[in-house]
């Protein structure tokens, strides 16, 4: 009897032991939280983030965050199960991915930082030089109203894009160039569009041009010829140049003169009816062309047969050369206008019956708009 009670005296204790050492056994095969995966993705992401990976390397630092956001879902929703059912496995791949992302991005931003204002240098010299080859000629284009918005809005962006970079900040200085580029490709398109169908007349202006010329040298007479695109006023004796004049135009100079009121400039072959001044013009001295010709006639009688003007239209008259320019703007009704001291020196050299030729261009389109864009 005393043998069986030493029996459960021992027994008891080691029993109790085997029941601890087995509870303890499964415990030391849960599985650890992956804290030093986390702890390295987190900081991936804070050295990615110091070093603007967010602007310059924008597509993988995106990527490293969202991992890291995949990888603590699946960390808490393992938290959640019972300790012995707990699988990290899921979450440890997204904390390491994350990482891998967040390095690269790292990587990627210091390459980029260092890349960016060369490539920022090199779209600024372009933009500046598209806008300063057509300079000239932008300005005295007859465009809409919207396009010279855009152009307006285009130089605005341009220039602020330019002290962004001069202060350093290159990401306004992308945005802004970005802007700056769209409008411009909506006014040079625009230009573009507009110079390429005048310009389909082109190969008529040369034989006008050589024709007159021809004249002059033939005949021993003064002759002028008139480049609308050059603001220009040239005079031949003999066939050779003698004097080059500045002119300004009617507002709507581009394309022939088509009917009173439309604010064009004439092109074609014109002669002198009759030399006048002041008080018989209001613009100093002037030479009165034979505005409308038979060819000006001919061609608005069909305008009207076709329907392209309307029946009320009128053909309109009294086009001259004269002066009173100098103003700096295009800003006839369809005249060409001289300043006074140009205008008396053509105005004794040009006699009555003399030929004046008027033309869109003397050179061809290449040589005077560069290709944009």
């Amino acid at each position: 009897m005393r043998s069986r009670k030493h029996f459960f005296q021992y027994f008891f204790p080691v029993l109790i032991l085997l029941g601890i050492v087995l509870l303890l056994i499964p415990l030391t095969r849960v599985e650890k939280v992956p804290l030093e995966d986390f702890d390295t993705a987190r900081k991936a992401i804070n050295g990615a983030r110091i070093s603007r990976a967010d602007l310059y390397s924008p597509e993988n630092f995106r990527k490293s965050e969202n991992l890291f956001d995949s990888a603590m879902l699946h960390w808490q929703e393992e938290n959640d199960r019972f300790i012995l059912r707990r699988d990290y496995s899921v979450a440890r791949y997204f904390a390491v991915q994350s990482a891998r992302y967040a390095l690269l991005a790292q990587s990627n931003a210091r390459d980029n930082s260092r890349s960016l204002p060369i490539k920022l240098v090199e779209k600024i010299e372009f933009l500046r030089t598209r806008l300063d080859s057509n300079q000239e000629l932008l300005s005295v284009l007859p465009v809409p109203d919207q396009v010279l918005t855009s152009l307006s809005r285009g130089r605005l962006k341009f220039a602020e894009a330019e002290s962004a970079y001069s202060h350093g900040d290159y990401f306004l200085c992308e945005d802004r160039l970005e802007e700056a580029e769209t409008s411009l490709r909506l006014a040079f398109g625009s230009a573009n569009e507009l110079l390429a169908g005048y310009f389909q007349n082109y190969g008529e202006w040369q034989k006008w041009v050589k024709n007159t010329i021809h004249s002059s040298s033939r005949e021993n007479s003064y002759v002028i010829i008139i480049d609308k695109m050059a603001r220009e006023a040239r005079v031949y004796r003999k066939g050779i140049q003698v004097h080059s004049f500045g002119i300004e135009l009617g507002r709507n100079w581009i394309g022939d003169k088509r009917f009173q009121g439309d604010k064009a400039t004439p092109e074609g072959y014109y002669t002198v009816l009759e030399k006048k001044k002041h008080p018989n013009t209001k613009y100093y001295k002037a030479l009165l062309l034979d505005y409308p010709n038979t060819d000006d006639i001919r061609r608005f009688s069909q305008d009207k047969s076709n329907g392209t003007l309307p029946g009320s239209a009128d053909i309109g008259g009294h086009i001259e050369i004269h002066g009173e320019g100098g103003r700096g703007n295009d800003w006839t009704d369809g005249c060409i206008a001289l300043n006074n001291r140009d205008m008396d020196i053509l105005y004794n050299l040009a006699a009555e019956g003399a030929r004046v030729t008027i033309v869109g261009s003397l050179k061809p389109l290449e040589e005077i708009w560069k290709p944009t864009f």
